[in-house]
């Protein structure tokens, strides 16, 4: 781990060019020591009468979104802990709406692969597409004017996946 490659986002008021580095791990931290605690028992839900309870009992959830180009050849799958769930009792609706997370740009391979990532926040409610708010330079505009860049999240994307809601418990199976 310590020879990888560590994407570092430095945010100024503008957009400039240094936002993204690529470093070596070892070069900014040092040798890693990782620690990763895991839920004893994991379980997907897919009705909504589970996704309500789980998270009306503060229940961990993961969400896990997996995206395809096809004309690339590339696939990811993202997993990310879901920090807004929208429960919508008298609809019988439900809505990952979280964020920002890791998305990969999946139009063409980079070298290294970590320079694929992009920030961005992501929402679905069925199992089947995933909306996007990637984070980019957008232009703020004055009296008709653009007058700079920021880093922003603009300009929604819609892309096929594969999305599930896990429930994550420190507790064993009963």
């Amino acid at each position: 781990m310590a020879d990888e490659c560590l994407l570092i986002l430095r945010r100024h008021v503008d957009a400039r060019e240094t936002y993204r580095q690529l470093q070596k791990f070892k070069d900014v931290w040092g040798e890693p020591h990782v620690r990763v605690q895991f839920g004893k028992t994991v379980a997907e839900l897919k009705m909504f009468e589970q996704i309500r309870d789980a998270t009306a009992t503060a229940t961990l959830l993961i969400a896990q979104t997996e995206i395809t180009n096809e004309e690339t050849g590339l696939r990811c799958l993202m997993e990310y802990p879901t920090k807004t769930m929208n429960i919508s009792q008298d609809n019988y609706l439900w809505q990952v709406d979280t964020g920002p997370i890791a998305c990969s740009d999946l139009t063409q391979r980079f070298d290294p692969a970590v320079d694929s990532v992009r920030l961005a926040f992501a929402a679905f409610n069925v199992p089947h597409f995933c909306d996007f708010v990637i984070e980019q330079p957008t232009p703020v505009i004055r009296d008709g004017q653009e007058v700079c860049q920021i880093l922003d999240y603009s300009k929604p994307v819609s892309f096929a996946a594969k999305n599930r809601v896990l429930a994550v418990s420190d507790k064993p199976n009963a």
